[in-house]
């Protein structure tokens, strides 16, 4: 068993996302996706670890088992609510520290870590994040990237002297960084070009940089609703999500990420049609441009042709554009 595994093992998880009448905590990500993450981290005993995002405080939990009564820990919520709760549950460990501050700053009193490990997903690599990890130090953390909602995987950089170098990534994300502890809605849509709405529940959003250019959406939306599935481009099961890793690293022109059906989708579109695919592998939607429905199967039949390439065939970059560092995806061997 891993030393995550046997955290894991050895915090009592009801303890964090519980309250006292039982109920859970809003702010809890699931056990899995925490042991992805840290499997990623790789945290070793007497380590200094800053965690963005310290919600029910149980991820906090599972890193105090890792450092170990030598390391030290600062863990930072926008939620004021939260910090003040981790404080009480922590009570008397002098060597974990709770802040209430955008997690994007980091903390530099804590400063150098060793690990940084994120629970909130950045539009970019904050370069305070770059200034107070060590050298040889790792950041493990989502990241959207593309400028298109619910493009977010969770990637891992190493500091290598100036530079940050990136070698791994996983399928995952959590809710946008954002400026206040105050969300209208926690799901991709609070980042979509398009939201409809019945009522207070989300029916339908999409997101690709066409709709930001003011173009009509309304026939263009009712085009995608009314559209009828058609025979899939790929396989059921994982093959949808393995081609989902193709198109971030790819960004094909009109790149598109959509919600309706109580489902998500991934393909291209531009304002004369769509090739969508669900996440599930069993809807293919296409209206409208043949165009657009030739580009689709080029590009399936590019990923076919390649391998099949997926999450573990990638690699996180970072491209600096103005003042910020956007990550990006690229296939290890291009």
């Amino acid at each position: 068993m891993s030393r995550v595994g046997e955290a894991v093992v050895a915090v009592n998880r009801d303890a964090y996302v519980l309250r006292p009448d039982g109920t859970q905590i809003t702010q809890t990500t699931a056990t899995r996706g925490i042991v992805k993450s840290l499997e990623l981290l790789d945290v070793e005993l007497g380590m200094n670890v800053l965690e963005i995002g310290t919600g029910s405080g149980y991820s906090t939990a599972l890193l105090e088992y890792l450092v170990g009564n030598g390391g030290t820990i600062v863990s930072i919520d926008i939620e004021p609510e939260m910090t003040e709760r981790a404080k009480r549950l922590f009570q008397g460990r002098s060597h974990l520290s709770f802040v209430t501050k955008d997690g994007r700053q980091g903390y530099k009193q804590g400063m150098p870590y060793d690990r940084i490990v994120a629970w909130a997903t950045a539009q970019y690599l904050p370069s305070e994040w770059v200034e107070q990890i060590k050298d040889r130090g790792m950041i493990v953390a989502p990241f959207k990237v593309s400028p298109v909602a619910d493009t977010t995987v969770i990637a891992r950089f190493m500091k290598n002297g100036e530079s940050m170098q990136g070698d791994m990534v996983v399928p995952g994300g959590y809710i946008l960084m954002n400026d206040t502890p105050h969300y209208e809605t926690f799901g991709p849509e609070m980042d979509a070009d398009f939201v409809l709405k019945e009522g207070d529940e989300v029916v339908t959003w999409v997101s690709t940089e066409w709709l930001r250019k003011g173009e009509e959406t309304k026939e263009w939306v009712e085009m995608l609703r009314k559209a009828r599935p058609k025979a899939p481009l790929i396989e059921g099961g994982d093959e949808a999500n393995q081609f989902r890793a193709f198109l971030l690293a790819m960004l094909p022109d009109g790149l598109t990420t959509a919600y309706l059906h109580r489902t998500f989708f991934i393909g291209i579109s531009d304002p004369s049609g769509f090739a969508l695919i669900d996440l599930d592998g069993q809807m293919y939607l296409e209206e409208g441009s043949k165009e657009i429905a030739n580009r689709m199967e080029n590009l399936t039949i590019q990923w076919v042709n390649t391998g099949k390439p997926s999450y573990e065939s990638m690699r996180p970059v970072i491209r600096t554009n103005g003042d910020k560092s956007w990550v990006r995806l690229e296939l290890k061997n291009s």
